[in-house]
């Protein structure tokens, strides 16, 4: 990843004075609040540059007009309102979205100089250009915002108006010392680490919750189209606003609820997935394309709470162990007798819950010499470590209370609006809107992604077409494919040997749910193969040693014009930490990178995560957040990002983690055309 240089932070103390002053500028913006702690204090210190570490460009910091005083001059008030900048109901704002402005992209100094500004800072800060800057050149509010995310790193789910933060989201650890330590194996630079920040940044609520009824009421919340009008062209946008209310019928005040929403027209079978962006303040707008002529109506739901969203944020930072594995010991006994033991295991890591295992001698410690990754088992009474031979789930653990209960209960709700139908009309002749774009490497994810026709998927990512057996044959002749990830990626595997009549599918003997699993062609020359991603596995009892890390698949193979690889991640870690998740992607995201560096024309293939599970176990909004890192991770790696996040979230067909046949066709329609462009 291209990363900018950073200012080495300092590590000076702040003098008494300095505290004071930031207080008395703390307390003259927000009075409210309470003394800084010890510990915010240390926080303050560990990113606090000194004047002499900051290499100012002067005409960067005239292009930053709204912070430049604080640049030049530590002196000043650190929060103190400015031209530009506006109070946003107390949540933290980062201020490095400096490094959406282009002309300011290598001033590394006030990056640096903002982020100890920012720290205690809680208004949004407009970054705009100062008045002789050219307005041609100048982002717009949605260009900066996509820029600062990572352009596709949040591609298909709800946004937040302010894309960053200071202090470090729940489910990761301090900044410096993560990228200190294991961060910088990857060459992921501070920056880097505060745009991942971004990308996962949510809004919550701005006080305790002390009741249910204060939380979003899907009965009471509601939707109208903004500026109805009669007619529409096709290509045209329509605009919604969500107003959310409480159980007590009041407006919300704060943002941080979890939407979806889409456009759709049943007797058609057309849709198409909305836009959501979060407006801080219990209000929402959602923007739809209108793609196709015809008629279409408004739905939206209401997935989770911006309450219930705490619920889930709190158990995945303290309850990651909810959700346990066993590991099956077998071993000789006394008088040619078999031992064997079942016991609980999970993935090594000493916080988030997972700490309960044990500590000293009580585990056995599997360390994955390639990856450094360690599972941990209880050991043994009677069997040494090295008897393990077998994994499975365990179960669960629901330590949800009875008022976290009833916020869960609220979750997947339909709200009341506007059910005007709308009325699409032909443009200059056009039926749909085409993209003509030829699929390659790299390419955005917009939003919408595409659109659902007569069940049928048209993308704005690129050209693409439907297969037929024929064509789809054609496609994956002379290819070696790999498939690696869930049963979802599993799913495409049973479709290829369905859908070709010459492939036919080896019987290895092994657990069906943790594969490997391999089908050949030997009249088209096909070989294809599927296997999981490995622990954590909620799996049936299945051999430990066909369990085997994503990251080292790669590294063992050869690549090349003839290999194709694609993988996804997501519902077996939706218990973890953000941190665990992060470092799995990065690990195979440099296996992909030492892969097209010694094959570069191998292709790659990321299948995002989709939609299904609205449960303390598996919520759509854990999938979100480790769907946002897995496109922040590989934004600028030469490879394919096939969106299926969309393609399920607005279809009509029962949710459900594993989508239904038209929709994996539809699918599997974007993997050939991304596999072969030469036959669009």
């Amino acid at each position: 990843m291209k990363a900018r240089s950073e200012v080495e932070p300092s590590t000076h103390t702040l003098s008494r004075s300095e505290v004071r002053d930031l207080e008395k500028a703390r307390c003259e913006v927000e009075p409210s609040t309470h003394t800084l702690s010890r510990s915010e204090v240390r926080d303050l210190e560990k990113v606090a540059p000194k004047k002499d570490q900051l290499p100012l460009d002067q005409d960067c910091v005239e292009k930053m007009s709204l912070v430049k005083e604080h640049v030049l001059n530590e002196e000043q008030s650190f929060c103190a309102p400015a031209e530009g900048v506006k109070e946003v109901c107390k949540h933290v704002v980062v201020t490095s979205a400096i490094s959406s402005m282009d002309k300011c992209a290598e001033c590394v100094g006030p990056v640096a100089a903002l982020k100890w500004i920012g720290l205690r800072c809680k208004y949004e800060i407009r970054m705009t250009d100062s008045d002789d800057s050219d307005p041609e050149e100048s982002d717009s509010d949605d260009d900066a915002l996509a820029r600062a995310a990572g352009d596709s790193s949040n591609a298909g789910v709800q946004k937040m108006p302010i894309e960053s933060t200071t202090e470090v989201p729940e489910g990761f650890s301090s900044e410096e010392s993560l990228v200190s330590s294991f961060y910088s194996e990857f060459r992921i630079s501070l920056d880097a680490y505060s745009r991942l920040q971004q990308a996962v940044y949510w809004a919550e609520p701005d006080g305790s919750i002390t009741s249910v009824s204060m939380s979003t009421s899907p009965a009471h919340t509601t939707f109208i189209i903004e500026n109805l009008k009669e007619s529409y062209q096709i290509g045209e946008e329509l605009f919604v606003t969500v107003h959310a209310k409480n159980f007590d019928k009041k407006s919300k005040s704060y943002g941080g609820d979890f939407f979806q929403a889409k456009l759709f027209w049943s007797k058609t079978k057309a849709s198409v997935f909305g836009e959501v962006v979060d407006l801080l303040n219990g209000s929402y707008s959602v923007r739809f394309l209108l793609p196709w002529v015809g008629e279409a109506q408004v739905a939206v739901r209401l997935i989770h709470s911006s309450e219930a969203v705490q619920v889930l944020k709190r158990h995945r930072d303290t309850d990651s162990d909810r959700v346990y594995f066993n590991g099956y010991y077998e071993g000789p006994g006394p008088n040619m007798t078999r031992l064997s033991e079942t016991v609980k295991c999970n993935v090594k890591w000493d916080k988030n819950g997972l700490q309960h295992m044990g500590t000293g001698d009580c585990c056995c410690d599997y360390n994955d010499p390639r990856t450094g990754e360690t599972w941990r088992c209880q050991k043994p009474k009677s069997l040494p470590c090295s008897a393990l031979v077998y994994h499975s789930m365990g179960g669960y653990r629901n330590r949800l209370t009875n008022k976290e209960k009833m916020l869960m209960k609220q979750s997947n709700k339909g709200i009341n609006g506007d059910k005007s139908i709308i009325k699409i009309l032909r443009f200059h002749g056009n039926e749909t809107i085409d993209v003509t774009e030829k699929c390659r490497p790299g390419l955005h994810t917009p939003v919408p992604a595409g659109f659902y026709l007569n069940d049928m998927w048209t993308s704005f990512v690129c050209n693409t077409r439907h297969f037929t057996t024929q064509t789809t044959t054609m496609c994956m002749k002379d290819k070696h494919i790999y498939m690696m990830g869930d049963s979802t990626m599993r799913q495409w595997f049973e479709f290829f040997v369905k859908e070709v009549p010459t492939m036919k599918q080896m019987n290895l003997h092994v657990q069906y749910q943790s594969g490997p699993l391999i089908a050949v062609d030997v009249k088209n020359n096909i070989d294809l193969h599927w296997r999981s991603h490995g622990a954590p596995l909620r799996s049936r009892k299945s051999a430990v040693a066909d369990l085997h890390y994503i990251s080292n698949e790669i590294d063992d193979l050869a690549g090349g014009p003839h290999t194709v690889i694609m993988f996804n991640l997501g519902p077996h870690f939706t218990t973890y930490p953000l941190d665990f998740f992060t470092q799995r992607v990065l690990r195979i995201r440099k296996a992909v990178l030492a892969l097209l560096q010694r094959a570069p024309d191998t292709t790659v293939v990321i299948k995002t995560v989709n939609t299904g599970y609205k449960d303390i176990f598996g919520s759509d909004w854990y999938s979100l957040q480790l769907d946002r890192i897995l496109r922040w991770a590989f934004q600028d790696v030469g490879v394919y990002i096939l969106d299926v996040w969309q393609m399920t979230a607005c279809h009509y067909s029962k949710e459900n983690i594993h989508p239904g046949p038209v929709i994996i066709k539809n699918e599997i329609d974007i993997l050939l055309s991304f596999i072969c462009p030469e036959l669009i």
